[in-house]
């Protein structure tokens, strides 16, 4: 059994290639040893990685040997395999990792690729731009005219299926199949290449339908290179006529769908006779002064040369990256970007801002980047630059946050850039603290408790005093976005301490972005604290002098307003009961209140009864009365002689006169006084007892005239400033 499941094991591991050094993956040409009823390949090609570096990705072609349905197709398989070991060096072609042969089986491993034809198809559902294609048809060009001329061989079946796109977005020339010298001609290949799948998906020269072998035995060099040369402005025509499924040689002339610039070249070299078609090489030469001639092509070729340029030289090139509107997909990722690090990390200083500007270019791209490219490139370089002292790197930094923090975890944010980051609220550059403020906004979901509601808080309590006005408007618009993240106990203090103090900000951008935020923030604020606290802060704003201020003040009072009077239209009534009592609490102390209106009497004919001092008028003494130590019934008092009756508005008039002169205070006094008042009702005839005792106190005698009440002393308020200069005591 164990032998059985070894020999199954086996098996397997050989059809599958995992015999190789390389793990094998997804299929993405289906070759002739397939089941495909259309294959369009010799090679089975597939998604690989490396075993012994598993962040090398490849690209595996398989040919087997043993396979009944490839037998006629072995001649081509081992051609290609032969020429791409002496001919992969050269510019444009298909990079060759590894190449590895058995009794079973052959393979060419390759740099990860992707087929011509399953990248245009992916993008069909839109036109290709034509600066792309023209950066492609320029390095397959180049490709061919280096296959013709330093390696005097012709391919002879190019074609979408024979090339090949690597992850840097660059087409890469393959399909060696039918590659012969020029002059060795080998034509017992090129005699069945009718059988090649990739040769008859295109349309070759005309010269070659009657007598090829005849031909090519016969025709010059010249003649021979250009085959490829008819080959290419087919290629060229289908790549601007993606949609026809079927080539058409009497539409070949037809060439109004190609940029201008490259139609004329593409029409010498579609012509039939090969004296007057043009060659590879002459057509790149010719398009490098009109159709090849644009900033990518012209960036392109500058970074494949950045191993023999200065630095100075490299960041001119690198100066030249922002006049591209559109790279391939990769370019910048693969091709760019270690070059950009490494001129980076070559610098020691930033100096005449080098580095800074090489940091700008790698971070604003960085939609470009796959994860994992972020992860093990530029992650670390923006670590490094988060502690450098130098503004300009931090400015960059700062402004780039917004769309790289979302790459960086929690720990890497709260130990390793928030403690560099908060060094520039302290800074002296006004720019500085000001791009610090709006960092703030991106990674304060991503601080801790502590650094968020102490740290960042304290800080902007600091910058709501900064003398640049900016800075302290940026300050609130900041506050009020972060409230959501800030402490729930201490959030509302905090936000109506910091919004009231920018109310009274001479900078009028400052004052209303205050009222603002007082709106967004009103979820913040319970309707108790909207009436005590709000309302009063915002008050003061509705008569300031800027017609903007009030008209938002205005607008933010009355949201305030309607929140107050929605949470109060939900509070319960009183019952019935309820408010009977109320009201006869009321009428009872208005029944008590009704009597001590006595402003108006006469009170110089009643004041001896009044106050029972008898017929002395001689008295000098004051008194000060409270209400509440008067006996409201008025048969307390016990007088012999009638009172005016006194009308209801000269009660109330001289009530309110006598308000603006008493000071009504209870105090030691006004108990003896009211214990004189007392002993004044007893019968007249007590008074010959108390001379009988001399010991007896005399009571003060009253002066003649109208008793005049003076206030013993003026009411003092105790008023606390409400004013706040900072929010130390909100914390």
């Amino acid at each position: 059994m164990n032998f059985l499941t070894k020999t199954i094991n086996s098996t397997i591991s050989t059809l599958t290639g995992s015999s190789i050094p390389y793990d094998i993956g997804q299929k993405i040409v289906n070759g002739v040893c397939s089941d495909s009823l259309e294959p369009n390949s010799v090679w089975n090609v597939y998604e690989g990685t490396s075993r012994k570096e598993p962040n090398v990705q490849v690209t595996v072609f398989e040919f087997d040997l043993k396979d009944s349905r490839a037998s006629k197709f072995v001649p081509f398989a081992r051609n290609a395999f032969r020429k791409l070991r002496s001919l992969s060096l050269l510019p444009g072609i298909l990079n060759i990792v590894d190449f590895i042969e058995n009794d079973s089986f052959l393979y060419i491993i390759s740099e990860r690729v992707r087929p011509l034809g399953s990248v245009l198809m992916a993008s069909c559902d839109h036109e290709p731009h034509s600066e792309l294609l023209l950066l492609g048809i320029y390095q397959i060009t180049e490709a061919l005219k280096y296959l013709n001329k330093e390696g005097s061989s012709i391919h002879g079946s190019l074609s979408k299926d024979s090339i090949f796109v690597n992850e840097a977005g660059e087409w890469k020339l393959g399909g060696f199949e039918l590659v012969v010298s020029i002059h060795e001609r080998n034509k017992e290949i090129l005699s069945r290449a009718f059988d090649l799948p990739s040769y008859m998906s295109t349309m070759h020269p005309p010269e070659l339908n009657e007598r090829p072998l005849d031909y090519i035995s016969s025709a010059s060099m010249i003649q021979i290179s250009k085959l490829d040369a008819f080959d290419l402005g087919v290629f060229i025509y289908s790549l601007f006529n993606y949609e026809e499924q079927r080539l058409d040689p009497t539409k070949l002339n037809k060439l109004n769908k190609l940029p201008r610039s490259l139609a004329s070249h593409v029409r010498k070299l579609l012509h039939k006779s090969p004296s007057v078609r043009y060659s590879v090489d002459e057509f790149f030469h010719a398009g490098a002064q009109s159709c090849f001639n644009i900033p990518l092509i012209n960036v392109s070729k500058q970074i494949s040369e950045l191993s023999l340029k200065s630095n100075a030289e490299k960041l001119e090139i690198f100066g030249s990256l922002d006049e591209i509107e559109q790279f391939p997909d990769g370019f910048f990722e693969y091709k760019v970007l270690p070059e950009l690090i490494i001129t980076f990390q070559s610098l020691s200083t930033n100096e005449d801002s080098q580095q800074s500007a090489l940091l700008l270019l790698i971070l604003k791209r960085v939609d470009q980047l796959e994860n994992r490219t972020f992860q093990h490139q530029v992650k670390p370089l923006v670590l490094q630059a988060f502690e450098l002292p130098d503004r300009a790197i931090r400015i960059t930094l700062l402004s780039s946050l917004p769309t790289i923090i979302e790459y960086f975890t929690y720990y890497e944010i709260q130990d390793r850039i928030f403690p560099h980051l908060v060094q520039g609220f302290n800074d002296t550059n006004s720019s500085i603290r000001e791009a610090t403020i709006k960092s703030v906004l991106p990674i304060a979901d991503k601080l801790s408790d502590r650094q968020l509601n102490n740290d960042i808080l304290k800080y902007m309590a600091k910058l709501q005093n900064d003398p640049t006005p900016e800075i302290r408007t940026n300050t609130i618009i900041c506050l009020s976005r972060i409230a959501t993240y800030m402490k729930s106990s201490s959030r509302a203090a905090v936000l109506i301490t910091a919004y009231s103090k920018a109310l009274k900000d001479p900078f009028v951008p400052s004052r209303i972005n205050s009222l603002l935020a007082f709106e967004n923030s009103i979820e913040y604020f319970s309707p108790e604290v909207c009436c005590s606290k709000v309302l009063s802060a915002i008050a003061p704003a509705l008569l300031d002098k800027s017609s903007k201020v009030r008209i938002e003040a205005q607008r933010v009072f009355d949201l305030y307003i309607s929140k107050i009077n929605e949470a109060a239209n939900q509070l319960p009534l009183d019952n019935e009961e309820t408010l009977n009592l109320e009201n006869q609490a009321s009428e009872k102390i208005l029944s008590r209140l009704k009597p001590l209106s006595l402003s108006s009497m006469e009170l110089k004919s009643t004041q001896s009864l009044i106050l029972g001092l008898g017929s002395n008028s001689q008295s000098n003494s004051t008194v000060s009365l409270t209400m509440k130590n008067v006996n409201s019934s008025s048969e307390s008092f016990n007088v012999d002689r009638p009172l005016k009756k006194l009308s209801n508005s000269n009660v109330e008039d001289s009530w309110n006169a006598m308000a603006d002169e008493c000071d009504c205070t209870y105090d030691i006094e006004d108990r003896t006084v009211l214990q004189h008042l007392e002993a004044s009702q007893q019968p007249r005839e007590n008074e010959q007892s108390k001379t009988a005792h001399p010991q007896s106190k005399k009571i003060p005698e009253t002066p003649r005239g109208s008793l005049k009440l003076q206030p013993k002393s003026k009411l003092k308020l105790n008023l606390d400033d409400d004013d706040v200069d900072g929010w130390a005591s909100e914390w």
